[in-house]
């Protein structure tokens, strides 16, 4: 599907189109402000936390806090 015909479904109708960065130039062309306004982002893969328990006193614990 082409973005530019993605891009105007989502002018059109509540639905998602997953684009490059690309698409930003095409939408400051093409849209009005107010729809502008209404876009939102949507992140695929969120910041992913990684714990790691250690014991207290272990010689490991510096090297996994500076990693």
């Amino acid at each position: 599907m082409d973005q530019v015909y993605g891009l105007e479904l989502v002018r059109q109708g509540e639905i998602a189109f997953h684009v490059d960065t690309s698409a930003y130039k095409i939408i400051s062309d093409m849209w009005q402000e107010f729809e502008k306004c209404n876009l939102k982002d949507l992140h695929l893969y969120p910041k992913f936390s990684f714990a790691m328990p250690i014991q207290k006193g272990s010689p490991y614990r510096e090297i996994v806090t500076r990693k």
